[in-house]
C-alpha cells in the first residue's frame, strides 16, 4: 500500500467515524459524512458507490421537496384566484360564472308550456278545420 492510500484512509475514515457519531452528538452529520466519503472515494470504489447513493437520495428529497412547494404554490394560487374572481367580472361588467345544472336535470321534468297561436281568419285559415 502506498502512503497516500493509507493517509486517505486514516483521514477519511477518522471524518466519516467523526460524521457517523454526529449522528446522536449535536452537530451537523448530514455534511460531515459526505466529507468523508467524498475523502475515501479518490482511493476506494465502495466509498465512491455510497457517496453516490448519498447524491441520489438528496437528489431525491429535493425533488420531492421542490415538487410539493411547487404544488401548494399552484394551489394557494389557484385558490386565490377563485377567490378573486367574481370581483373580476364585476370589474369588467360580467355576470359570474354559474356552474349549469347537472344533466338530469336538463332532461326530467314536463316540456315547457307553449304560448297559444293566435286564430287566423280569412282565406289563410286551415282549410281542413271544421266550420
Amino acid at each position: 500500500m502506498s502512503v497516500k492510500r493509507v493517509l486517505v484512509s486514516v483521514l477519511g475514515g477518522t471524518i466519516l467515524l467523526f460524521g457517523i457519531a454526529l449522528l446522536v452528538l449535536p452537530g451537523p452529520a448530514f455534511l460531515v459524512i459526505p466529507l468523508g466519503l467524498a475523502i475515501l472515494a479518490t482511493e476506494f470504489v465502495w466509498a465512491r458507490r455510497w457517496l453516490k447513493r448519498a447524491r441520489n437520495m438528496t437528489n431525491k428529497r429535493k425533488a420531492r421537496r421542490t415538487t410539493k412547494a411547487l404544488r401548494q404554490a399552484f394551489e394557494r394560487r389557484w385558490e386565490n384566484w377563485r377567490r378573486h374572481l367574481p370581483r373580476w367580472l364585476a370589474w369588467f361588467r360580467l355576470p359570474p360564472a354559474r356552474p349549469s345544472p347537472p344533466a338530469w336535470r336538463q332532461v326530467a321534468g314536463p316540456p315547457p308550456p307553449v304560448a297559444p297561436q293566435a286564430a287566423v281568419e280569412g282565406p289563410r285559415a286551415d282549410p281542413l278545420a271544421k266550420p
